[in-house]
């Protein structure tokens, strides 16, 4: 090359070329100092890649011990600076913790992952060219799994095994924090954290785990059974409600029109008394000023009196001031008659097996009737028990003062479908006198003997 700049310059120059030795040296020189320049600036101006820290140390600057760059390069001053690279690759460090005391001293196992790396942040890259640069991946790994190891030990001892076992996510917030505030003091910084299990030599943690699954499985069985006694319940109130509005459609297609008022007044409130065409299969009685007594009985293969194994209670009626009677069959001497098993009256038993009895002065209210056959000696033979509602004294009046409507008294072993049938003729007609006695009755398929209804025509 510069043989070829000196030959130009000799053309260039007078004379014919003779350039004097001189400046052909002054040239190369010139040529040498510009080439070594540009591959010395070449050679000391260092690039850092992506997953690397450039670290330029010495003469850097007042009160710092090195220069972190990440991405782009730096001129590197020979003789007062010097470089390293650290490392950005994770570090995938295995924790077999064991033996580890928590806060009901109870030693557990925690067998765990953690997944660490140099940081980028300013701070921790300083951190990281101050405790970590020229350090091989090994004993990286040692530092920061002591360091891990102290820190889970640290948090377990602050929780109970029922904390550690069932609140995970605050478990996992504890370790994050007090094992990234650590490791972060050698330039590290905490990127996954995987529990891998949790036991006790103790068998506490399964202990646990047992209980919560029965638990789990009695309360499933628990809402198993509320779903279908709730279907069942549902079921039947639509049911009965299908029956109800079918009964209505009967009742409006079938009823008669009303009386007349020439049409004779009803008698005050009596027993039901049935047809003389059924009057074969049913209970025959007899209403006078006597009371009310059964002139036969259902033809139901029930014995005469002069062969009954049980006394009878036959009817449950009213007379006209209000007061209830009483009268049944039975084989021995008397009758003894309780409300709510507290002795009331007594009643001697007729030749023919009738009995009759009065139950002055009982209040409004529901009871537990009971009837005693008693023998001479006063050994009980029999018994017999029914609920009996005691209706108020204005609600008899009320019905005496009715004239088109005719009111009858609950018996033992009365329904409203019994009724409807024997008054109607169909038992489906019930909800006529379910109707007109809506005050009188909560549910169709529980009255009570002695209770007193309307019955319309």
């Amino acid at each position: 090359m510069s043989t070829m700049i000196a030959a130009s310059l000799a053309q260039i120059l007078p004379g014919g070329g003779n350039v004097p030795t001189l400046w052909l040296g002054v040239v190369g020189s010139v040529v040498l100092i510009l080439a070594f320049a540009v591959f010395f600036v070449i050679h000391q101006y260092k690039r850092c890649p992506s997953n690397r820290i450039l670290v330029i140390y010495g003469k850097v600057g007042a009160d710092r011990a090195a220069k972190c760059i990440h991405g782009g390069g730096k001129f590197v001053i020979p003789l007062v600076q010097d470089f390293a690279y650290l490392n950005l690759d994770p570090l995938v460090i295995e924790i077999p913790l064991e033996g580890a005391l928590s806060l009901n001293n109870i030693r557990v196992n925690v067998p765990s992952t953690f997944t660490v790396g140099i940081s980028t942040d300013p701070v921790l890259m300083n951190n990281a060219a101050e405790r970590l640069l020229n350090l091989d991946e090994r004993k990286v790994r040692d530092q920061a799994q002591d360091i891990i190891l102290g820190q889970l030990r640290l948090v377990i001892a602050t929780l109970s095994i029922e904390e550690i076992n069932k609140d995970r996510e605050k478990f996992m917030a504890l370790i994050n924090a007090n094992v990234a505030e650590e490791i972060n003091k050698i330039g590290l910084q905490l990127i996954n954290v995987n529990i891998r299990d949790i036991t006790d030599a103790s068998g506490y943690i399964e202990a646990i785990g047992k209980r919560a699954a029965a638990e789990a499985i009695n309360r499933a069985k628990v809402e198993v059974a509320v779903q279908e006694r709730d279907g069942a319940r549902g079921e039947a109130t639509a049911n009965r409600e299908k029956d109800v509005s079918v009964a209505e459609e009967a009742a409006q297609t079938a009823a008669a029109p009303e009386s007349s008022p020439e049409s004779p007044p009803e008698s005050t409130p009596e027993s039901l008394e049935p047809d003389a065409a059924e009057a074969g299969s049913q209970a025959v009685l007899l209403s006078n000023a006597e009371g009310v007594r059964v002139i036969q009985p259902p033809a139901s293969g029930e014995a005469s009196p002069e062969v009954m194994s049980v006394v009878a209670l036959d009817a449950i009626t009213y007379d006209a001031q209000g007061d209830v009677q009483l009268s049944g069959r039975a084989r021995g001497e008397f009758v003894r008659v309780y409300l709510d098993n507290t002795p009331v009256t007594s009643s001697r038993i007729a030749e023919d097996g009738g009995w009759r009895s009065e139950l002055p002065q009982v209040d409004t209210g529901v009871y537990t009737l009971r009837i005693d056959e008693v023998d001479a000696q006063g050994n009980v033979l029999s018994r017999v028990e029914t609920p009996f509602k005691r209706e108020a004294r204005a609600l008899l009046d009320e019905r005496n003062a009715r004239r088109k409507i005719r009111a009858i008294t609950v018996q033992p072993g009365n329904t409203l479908w019994a009724i409807s049938r024997d008054r109607y003729g169909e038992g489906i007609l019930y909800v006529r006198i379910f109707e007109a006695n809506r005050d009188r009755i909560r549910d169709p398929d529980l009255i009570y003997p002695g209770q007193v209804f309307t019955v319309p025509q």
